[in-house]
């Protein structure tokens, strides 16, 4: 029976990855349909070859991560390993491109009241999403670690789309709003693990907890003048 029981709860958090995998992706696209991915469809000015760079290369990742997902459900470790040191290399990209594009950003609104300061919570989202990742990598060979830690990185990385939902309540909202949101699914994940395995699991409660607090952090860290002059340099 006990067996039984294990191998029922594994089935569930597999189907569970699977499906935050797929709203992730969901979220993404809706998110982003308007400025990137219909944006044919909609005007607006013509985005530069770094955008579409940064877009690709994103769009390749959560694509990426909906296949490992998948692997795991279908128990296709040894395919799972092999695409996952491919995956490594697309993890770099993400790194590299994401930081060119959050600087880019801030260069075009450093003239807006919250450009510069946006700056660090752009980079400091960054950071944590590839430290998650990383430690996704290290304990690869602990599932239970590997896992959470590779699903929490991705959640990590939703407030851009979040932010970008057609829905009047996130306009009026703003970024405390988005940053909320992302928290709340965050917590519901938290949550569940809590329920399912009886226990808080350290690599949820760590990477939750760090995901949580960069928000406040960073955006005080981004009103202080030694970061404003750190991204004036940055931007220059």
């Amino acid at each position: 029976m006990k067996a039984t029981s294990l191998k029922a709860d594994d089935a569930n958090k597999r189907h569970l990855h699977s499906i935050i995998a797929g709203l992730t992706l969901l979220l993404a696209l809706a998110g982003f349909a308007q400025s990137y991915y219909l944006k044919s469809l909609f005007g607006g000015d013509a985005l530069s070859a770094l955008l579409h760079l940064h877009g690709l290369v994103m769009t390749m990742w959560l694509l990426l991560f909906m296949l490992q997902v998948r692997l795991i459900a279908t128990r296709k470790h040894a395919v799972h390993r092999r695409v996952g040191m491919w995956g490594m290399g697309l993890g770099v990209l993400v790194m590299v491109i994401g930081i060119a594009t959050a600087i880019d950003s801030a260069r075009r609104a450093q003239a807006s009241p919250g450009g510069l300061p946006f700056l660090a919570t752009s980079l400091g989202g960054l950071f944590v999403f590839v430290t998650l990742v990383v430690l996704g990598l290290i304990y690869r060979r602990q599932r239970d670690f590997h896992s959470r830690f590779m699903l929490l990185a991705n959640l990590s990385i939703i407030a851009p789309a979040i932010a970008r939902l057609p829905l009047d309540v996130i306009e009026r909202g703003g970024l405390a709003l988005i940053f909320i949101i992302k928290d709340v699914c965050i917590l519901a994940f938290v949550l569940y693990d809590l329920a399912s395995t009886r226990r808080l699991h350290p690599a949820t409660a760590w990477a939750s907890l760090l995901i949580i607090v960069s928000y406040p952090v960073t955006r005080m860290i981004g009103a202080t003048p030694v970061w404003i002059d750190i991204a004036k340099w940055l931007v220059s």
